[in-house]
């Protein structure tokens, strides 16, 4: 009786760590396909998540409006869309100067990931992609113009990435 109550025990183990897995790689394909989309319709998409969560959070800007995109297992929960000028001011192409995020800023190994794409200066397409610690990254004084205003701009952005 013992060994058939061990058994299913690790059965039960064993399945819930496989549908967890399964729901993290559904989210970071949705996650992927959602920035890839959202860049080729606008120039730029941006996405905070990390390799251990089923949730993330995806944005990208147009002239006038900041999109937001709240995905939880895969799926789009939530759609906001806000306006925003934070294209004018850093995505257009006379105003964009952004040069990455050095890796030796906020790193952390097992940290949130944050990806950046977008058209850089009209020649080649950035694509950055760190992992780090966002509350370090975006509480940082001494950031460039861009990663500054980008930390104002995503008030939204969700607790859980910013705790210590």
């Amino acid at each position: 009786m013992k060994k058939i109550v061990y058994i299913s025990v690790i059965i039960l183990i064993v399945a819930s760590c496989s549908s967890q897995k399964f729901g993290i790689r559904k989210n970071f394909k949705k996650t992927d396909s959602l920035a890839e989309e959202l860049f080729q319709k606008n120039g730029n998409s941006f996405v905070i998540t990390s390799m251990y969560s089923n949730f993330s959070q995806v944005w990208s800007y147009n002239k006038k409006n900041r999109i937001k995109y709240d995905l939880i297992k895969g799926k789009i929960h939530k759609i906001d869309t806000t306006a925003s000028d934070f294209y004018g001011n850093y995505l257009s192409e006379a105003q964009n100067t952004f040069n990455g995020i050095l890796p030796t800023n906020c790193p952390e190994l097992d940290g949130g990931l944050f990806l950046i794409r977008m058209n850089y200066n009209a020649k080649h397409k950035t694509i950055d992609y760190n992992s780090v610690n966002i509350k370090c990254l975006f509480g940082k004084e001494n950031n460039n113009d861009f990663i500054s205003a980008l930390a104002k701009d995503v008030d939204f952005i969700n607790p859980v990435w910013l705790e210590n």
